[in-house]
Parts: C-alpha cells; sequence; structure tokens
C-alpha cells in the first residue's frame, strides 16, 4: 500500500507540496513537525501581490542579509543558506496559504521551481554541482496551501518543467527531477 501521508519532517523529498488548506494530514504532519522542533513560517499569496512584494516578505520573515538581490536566482540562494537562528534546532516549514492567489497572477510556478531548489540545496547539502557542502543539513520544506484546486491543470503544468511530480488523492509533491539535476 503505497504511503499517502505529508512527510516534511524528515529530509527526503518531496520539499515542496500543493494541498487544500483544509486537510487534516496537513495540520497533522505541522504538529509533528513542530513537536520534532521545527520552526513554521507563515506567508499570506494574497500578500504576495507581485515579485517585488515576495521577495520583500521572504527577505523580511526570513532574515535575509541586506546584499540579497531581489530575484529568483537569488531567492533560491537564501532560501537554500537560511542560518541556524532562522531554522531553529530542526529545520524549517514555510507554510503559504491562499496559494492560489500567486497561481492568478503568474507567480506560482517560479515560486515552486525555486522553493524545489533551496529544498534539494538545505535538506541533502548540496550546491549546484551536486558536491556536499560544509553546511549542515537543514530539513526544509514548503507547503503551499490552495483552497482552489485545479489539480489536473497544475499538475501539467509542473510535469512540462525541469520538476517530478507525485500525486496522492490529497496532495501534489514536487521536487527537482533527476533527469535534469
Amino acid at each position: 500500500m503505497a504511503d499517502h501521508s505529508i512527510r516534511i519532517n524528515n529530509f527526503a523529498p518531496p520539499w515542496v507540496y500543493l494541498i487544500e488548506s483544509s486537510s487534516w494530514k496537513l495540520k497533522e504532519a505541522v504538529s509533528e513537525f513542530k513537536k520534532q522542533g521545527g520552526r513554521v513560517v507563515d506567508f499570506q499569496g494574497v500578500g504576495f501581490s507581485s515579485e517585488h512584494a515576495l521577495f520583500e516578505s521572504m527577505a523580511t520573515s526570513l532574515s535575509f542579509p541586506g546584499y540579497f538581490g531581489k530575484n529568483w536566482d537569488a531567492l533560491a540562494d537564501c532560501l537554500g543558506d537560511l542560518h541556524p537562528h532562522v531554522t531553529g534546532n530542526f529545520g524549517i516549514l514555510l507554510r503559504v496559504s491562499e496559494a492560489h492567489e500567486m497561481l492568478k497572477i503568474g507567480l506560482l510556478d517560479p515560486f515552486i521551481e525555486v522553493a524545489c531548489q533551496a529544498g534539494w540545496k538545505a535538506n541533502l547539502a548540496l550546491d549546484a554541482d551536486g558536491i556536499p557542502t560544509d553546511q549542515r543539513r537543514v530539513c526544509q520544506h514548503v507547503v503551499l496551501e490552495l483552497s482552489e484546486c485545479y489539480w489536473s491543470d497544475l499538475t501539467r503544468s509542473l510535469e512540462a518543467k525541469d520538476l517530478a511530480v507525485s500525486k496522492s488523492a490529497d496532495w501534489i509533491g514536487v521536487q527537482l527531477s533527476p533527469n535534469y539535476w
């Protein structure tokens, strides 16, 4: 029997989950993550009204360095290299409610790609070439809560990229495709 649980309390992919916000499985997984010492940082997708707003919100909430470049590549770098004072003793979960708002303005796809790159780097402690770094591994996941789910359209959109998509009845998991990375 396949495991359909949300695995945010370990270093294994998928590192990004798209899930309906009312899911009891999500509530259970977040509770377990917090019990293990994980830090949950909440964002609202409606607050990400533009790229600039998304970058500003992430930089402020996650204590990015002053030299953060406020672009997608810089976001991937900063998310993949969060300091222990931000991630806590166990790891960090970035939870975005109302993520369907990001879909409406074209921010969801690039954010998912960036979150997958950052999750790969943080969870595995590898650099862009797949070489181990001297950084400690950080349990890092992103949960995008959707109150309006268009699963089939969203899945097709994600599969067209260099991402590997797994599905259950309750969620879509996304990670970097081993064919490309």
